[in-house]
């Protein structure tokens, strides 16, 4: 589900295109009729809790145990903790102050990333293919991160991807237009690192908190990685307007990726959160 985004990069060239024909109030126009025609049925097709259709969680083993004398019931292992209480935690304000450092450098990126190289004199068609490998290369984070948080845990690749993202930023400072072969490293570190903290923020949230207030404690989270996403993209064309480049917006946004890093680190682990809560 979560790769859905990365899939909306295809449609980079196609606007590109229709903005050139069409210019940008007509094409805006028709991206809006489309999200009406297409995304707003598709929604009422959306379900709520598994329970409600007969269904249970992936994993979850049924709390009625059966013996040859009687059916024993069980304790449910699940963890389940109220909004108020989660908004109480450091593993939530953890999770959701590296999400905004994230967005706030990726709403950067996906914004200035065409202006960006055109000012190093990069041609418009090369331009629109890297706005438009970005978000599709972070599908490979996005698959990729389930089996990358069992195998080696998803707080160490939480941080990792954060680190991943500050070394593109470091690669895309640098490039010009006699080093454009940075923009391959700069798409597989950028995007993957994009990727990844996609899915595993979610996952972590689960993981802590469980899913009764899921809806509401993501619903906190979106709200601050909105603060971080309309942002980021005014403060790094002021950057540009006022020092006439990017590549110091690029590399002063390391260091919100380097917050992220930390803060992915030191979130208390899981069993420690729970027995607080308790």
């Amino acid at each position: 589900m979560a790769s859905g985004f990365g899939l909306g990069g295809l449609l980079v060239p196609v606007l590109t295109k229709l903005i050139d024909v069409l210019q940008w109030r007509t094409t805006m126009f028709a991206a809006g009729l489309g999200m009406l025609a297409i995304v707003l049925p598709l929604s009422f097709f959306i379900r709520h809790k598994p329970e409600h259709y007969g269904y249970r969680p992936d994993g979850q083993m049924s709390n009625i145990v059966e013996t040859k004398e009687a059916h024993i019931s069980i304790a449910n292992p699940e963890v389940n903790i109220p909004a108020k209480q989660a908004l109480r935690q450091r593993a939530f304000w953890h999770v959701a102050i590296s999400a905004m450092c994230q967005v706030f450098v990726v709403g950067a990126i996906v914004t200035h990333v065409m202006p960006y190289l055109s000012s190093l004199g990069i041609t418009r068609p090369i331009s629109s293919l890297v706005a438009f490998v970005l978000p599709v290369a972070s599908i490979g984070g996005r698959l990729s991160s389930g089996w990358l948080s069992d195998r080696f845990g998803s707080r160490k690749v939480f941080a990792v991807s954060f680190l991943s993202m500050a070394t593109g930023l470091l690669l895309f400072g640098y490039i010009t237009n006699g080093m454009m072969w940075l923009l391959v490293p700069f798409i597989i570190t950028l995007s993957l690192g994009w990727g990844c903290i996609v899915t595993i923020r979610i996952s972590l949230l689960r993981e802590y908190f469980g899913r009764s207030s899921f809806g509401t404690i993501l619903g906190f989270v979106a709200g601050m990685m909105m603060l971080g996403n309309i942002t980021g993209a005014p403060i790094a064309g002021w950057i540009f307007d006022t020092f006439g480049s990017y590549k110091a917006a690029w590399l002063g946004f390391c260091a919100f990726t380097i917050v992220g890093a930390v803060l992915a680190l030191t979130i208390p682990s899981s069993s420690n959160n729970n027995r607080q809560s308790d």
